[in-house]
């Protein structure tokens, strides 16, 4: 393991710490390997990455101080100032970015932080994984997402949490934000239960709410805009419609002008006293016979 390190006990929630004795070493095989494929998988936006990562070193500074670890706050601090700067050029400059190679580092670097704190001082679990709690999230639903659909857990797809808020309508930038206001807002819940300081659940909570309402603004836009697309087809429709109508009614008064007209020629003939050529007669209907019938006891 890295530089020797061993997950020996865990301290959880009313369980207080539990020893893992002969699992030790499969559970911090598996808490690398979690730590190194989550912050993998999440690495999908300009400075998302980074910024849980700036946000959980930030956090492991203010644990170490709290227990008195020194070592792991400076490395927590350093951690936190490298990723800062990488942050700016990433985000501002678009000029690095991390790779493969970088995000998991990264999470290789939080695995190890988190695992020695744990094993010097009895912390919480969910206290040390708070920060990563959108990592964490999203690598457990893309398993259980690839199971269900009988893929490979490896193969790619474009479901991770930053590909459905990028089809809710949220830009880059601003899915990115969001998800960093979730993990402020998680690390500082963490932090006031383990510092005792229950003020520090109110801008949690407010960053949720902040997050929340981004969520619930993009999702009425996107609908507003389908509503509007809907009726703007409609409308289309419509006037297909109506116009096809309308040429059904003029294409009828045409043929009734036609009609009309013949009748009159016809009427005109049988006044003047003009006989058919061929028959010698004249075949007028019912109608134009009883139209042009002189009142009675006049003559024809």
């Amino acid at each position: 393991m890295v530089v020797g390190q061993r997950l020996d006990t865990v301290t959880l929630p009313l369980l207080g710490t539990i020893p893992l004795g002969g699992w030790a070493w499969p559970v911090t095989l598996l808490w690398y390997l979690g730590f190194i494929n989550s912050m993998n998988l999440i690495d999908g936006l300009d400075g998302l990455a980074s910024g849980i990562s700036i946000l959980a070193s930030a956090a492991l500074v203010v644990i170490s101080l709290a227990v008195q670890e020194m070592f792991s706050t400076l490395f927590a601090a350093t951690v936190c100032g490298s990723t800062a700067a990488f942050f700016y050029w990433n985000v501002s400059k678009r000029k690095i970015f991390l790779g493969d190679s970088g995000s998991m580092w990264m999470g290789l670097v939080l695995a190890s932080l988190m695992l020695n704190l744990s094993q010097i001082t009895p912390i919480q679990l969910p206290v040390l994984l708070a920060p990563m709690i959108v990592p964490i999230w999203d690598t457990g639903t893309t398993i259980i997402r690839r199971y269900r659909r009988r893929t490979s857990i490896f193969q790619a797809d474009d479901f991770h949490l930053h590909h459905r808020l990028l089809r809710l309508g949220f830009s880059p930038a601003s899915a990115t934000f969001c998800l960093l206001l979730v993990t402020t807002g998680m690390i500082l819940f963490a932090l006031s239960d383990f510092l005792g300081v229950a003020w520090l659940g109110l801008p949690a909570m407010g960053m949720w709410m902040m997050a929340a309402q981004l969520g619930a603004q993009r999702h009425l836009q996107n609908r507003r805009h389908g509503l509007d697309l809907f009726s703007e087809l409609s409308y289309a429709l419509g006037l297909d419609d109506r116009l096809d109508k309308l040429t059904g009614r003029i294409e009828q008064d045409v043929a009734d002008i036609i009609d009309l007209q013949t009748e009159r020629q016809r009427v005109a003939r049988l006044k003047a006293g003009v006989r058919d050529g061929t028959t010698g007669t004249v075949t007028v209907s019912q109608e134009t016979a009883d139209a042009v019938r002189p009142p009675s006891g006049e003559p024809f």
